[in-house]
């Protein structure tokens, strides 16, 4: 699931808006949903509610809606927050195996095998976990360990 918020002035008046890409589990087959009907998605609802100016947020592939909302409406967009976001042509994006596994609707079964043993499931978050720190150097090994704590204690 992909998802934005946007904010109005007073920070009071939110309103969260949820953008269902097509890898959501309740979306239909071949659903498609692009970055352009994101956007335009959020257009009609700053107008259908008559907002001035909005803070979007964007939360994971809801980045592209809240950036692109900011260049196209400058005057309407008194700041923008990205949460875990992505923008742009991004070639060499590598999607953990943790939410490619979760996103695949051919691989429920074994989704839901994961999540019915904890054994097996902190097994996977052990898994991805030393696989997103491959790459980094020693000193940032240390760091990347230190914070998440040592292995094998999910």
């Amino acid at each position: 699931m992909t998802s934005f918020r946007i904010w109005s002035r007073p920070v009071a008046e939110r309103l969260p808006l949820t953008s269902w890409a097509s890898a959501h589990p309740t979306s239909p087959a071949g659903a498609q949903y692009s970055f352009a009907q994101q956007l335009g998605d959020l257009e009609a609802v700053v107008v259908a509610l008559a907002l001035d100016k909005i803070i979007p947020v964007g939360h994971d592939a809801g980045g592209p809606a809240a950036v692109n909302f900011a260049l196209k409406h400058p005057e309407r967009t008194a700041a923008v927050t990205l949460m875990n976001a992505f923008y742009g042509a991004a070639p060499g994006l590598s999607v953990p195996e943790l939410i490619v596994l979760f996103s695949n609707k051919e691989l429920k079964a074994l989704n839901l095998h994961f999540l019915a043993s904890p054994q097996q499931f902190a097994w996977l978050l052990d898994f991805q976990r030393n696989q997103l720190q491959a790459g980094l150097t020693e000193t940032q090994k240390i760091r990347y360990f230190e914070f998440l704590g040592p292995e094998g204690v999910c």
